[in-house]
């Protein structure tokens, strides 16, 4: 039989091949039998990888209180891991403040050997919040750091930054710069990118060539996300036969991206379109070309939610303002039984 320490190893070590199988309660029952064993020496891990795979899970609630778990154990010599994934947590949970407080937690521990990968996300919470300018300082820090080998990645957030400051023109000269960088790994999500700024340009010939650039990279996963931008695209350059096709191939498919209702959403616009009919604000927004999942702004957000009705996906603000009603005076309209937040709230 194995030593208590070997064991209690060896349960931890099959917890990591559960992982890496993405059998993540297979994973975590196999850290608690390393915890369980008398004698493992390095429990810390075990309590910080359990917080990984409940975080792969989507629990993040439970995976911070693992970490917290690890933080708390006498003799973990790795705090600063710890640290930089309850910041991961705080932010998939969109609670940036927390995320940002425990990078920076991570940043100040001695010895904390991957600085930049703490400031690379520090940005992109930053951008999540709207703060551009903090973003972009976050990101200049993340290629200052010594150590730091995805350069190309921080070039690719620090367009994205620009692209929301409403700097286009940085913005591209920024992805053109991960593009540039050796061994850089994502360029289907620069070049979707890439694409999104020559669209926010109106340069839909531009944005075409980008997103049929980004279909073409080797690896790029997300190609239902493209498909509905090159059709948007196409769209707007009066091409609908061409963006029915796009829209439909994505329809066709299984949502493994879940961008079948934004494909519907382009359809319904295109089918307008070819019938004469001009979009509404909100409508359009329902087609905008979202840059990330989190990268979406709050009034793009809100857009989106009043948008997407179930009766006929109609415009609520376009339902009252077109309601029949024999005169229309000049005057102040109550919506009644709206607080003047309700209608911006996410939820119910």
């Amino acid at each position: 039989m194995l030593p208590a320490t070997l064991l209690g190893h060896a349960y931890s070590v099959k917890g990591l091949l559960f992982a890496n199988l993405k059998r993540f309660d297979d994973a975590i029952e196999s850290y608690q039998k390393a915890l369980d064993t008398a004698g493992y020496d390095t429990p810390g891990d075990a309590l910080n990888n359990m917080g990984l795979a409940c975080a792969k899970k989507r629990d993040y609630d439970l995976a911070i209180k693992w970490y917290q778990k690890a933080l708390d154990t006498p003799g973990y010599d790795m705090p600063s891991t710890a640290l930089y994934n309850m910041g991961l947590a705080y932010a998939n949970k969109r609670d940036y403040d927390r995320a940002i407080e425990y990078y920076q937690k991570a940043l100040d521990t001695p010895g904390y050997e991957t600085p930049g990968n703490a400031l690379n996300n520090m940005g992109a919470a930053f951008d999540d919040k709207g703060e551009y300018d903090r973003a972009i300082e976050s990101y200049q820090k993340t290629l200052d750091s010594s150590g730091y080998d995805k350069p190309g990645s921080a070039f690719n957030n620090l367009g994205l930054a620009y692209i929301n400051k409403g700097e286009y023109d940085r913005a591209i000269e920024y992805f053109q710069n991960a593009l540039d960088t050796p061994g850089y790994d994502m360029p289907g999500i620069t070049l979707n990118n890439m694409g999104s700024a020559y669209a926010k340009k109106r340069d839909y010939d531009r944005a075409i060539e980008y997103y049929r650039k980004a279909l073409d990279a080797p690896g790029y996963e997300t190609l239902h996300s493209v498909l509905n931008n090159f059709a948007n695209g196409l769209r707007q350059l009066g091409r609908f036969d061409e963006a029915l096709d796009k829209v439909n191939q994505v329809l066709s498919e299984p949502d493994t991206d879940g961008q079948h209702e934004r494909a519907q959403d382009i359809k319904r616009l295109i089918e307008e379109a070819m019938a004469g009919a001009k979009p509404t604000v909100a409508e359009e927004a329902l087609a905008k070309t979202p840059l990330s999942k989190t990268s979406e702004s709050p009034e793009q957000t809100m857009l989106t939610k009043l948008g997407r009705q179930e009766k006929g996906r109609k415009d609520k603000y376009d339902e009252y303002l077109v309601r029949d009603v024999p005169t229309r005076n000049d005057g102040f309209t109550c919506l009644r039984g709206w607080s003047s937040a309700v209608t911006l709230l996410e939820g119910g």
